[in-house]
């Protein structure tokens, strides 16, 4: 069995909108990717997309100790980091990094679409997508770094949802 090598083959979008947000069988149309923005070459990282669970406590008279239930399913911010570019290369991938910043300012919204495997999107692939508002873009000052970057900050406003592109305009 092989593994799943993220770099080189995964792809990531920013689309104004996906309309059928629905599990498994939801996701976006061919026309919904193509209003987006590829981000292939601008993500350096996402971190925020592990979903933690935060659970209820219930004091119930009948016992000493409270009861637990399982609590809300809760995504905490997320981070995209893009390098940032001067504006002197012209190249599709320094175009797309600098298109990735414009089209991510802050107080928007939109959709942030993955696919594991694929890079050119097509009818039934498996994707996942999770609506964000987006609260800020930090540029980050490390003198360590090898390039410089921005983060930029989106709150997530539904799940982490599995999906497939769907057939339609």
């Amino acid at each position: 069995m092989g593994m799943i090598m993220l770099r080189g083959t995964g792809g990531a979008w920013w689309l104004p909108t996906v309309a059928d947000q629905t599990e498994t069988t939801g996701g976006p149309t061919p026309s919904e990717i193509t209003a987006g923005q590829e981000l292939h070459a601008a993500i350096t990282e996402i971190t925020g997309l592990e979903p933690s669970r935060s659970p209820i406590n219930i004091p119930l008279l009948k016992y000493k100790s409270e009861a637990q239930i399982d609590g809300p399913t809760q995504f905490s911010q997320i981070t995209i980091g893009i390098p940032d570019e001067d504006g002197l290369d012209t190249d599709d991938d320094a175009t797309q990094r600098m298109a990735a910043l414009t089209s991510m300012p802050k107080a928007t919204s939109g959709v942030l679409l993955l696919s594991r495997t694929k890079q050119v999107l097509v009818a039934d692939d498996e994707v996942w997508f999770i609506a964000l508002g987006i609260d800020d873009q930090v540029p980050l000052f490390d003198l360590g770094a090898a390039f410089a970057r921005t983060n930029i900050i989106g709150s997530p406003t539904t799940p982490l949802t599995k999906g497939v592109v769907l057939t339609g305009i």
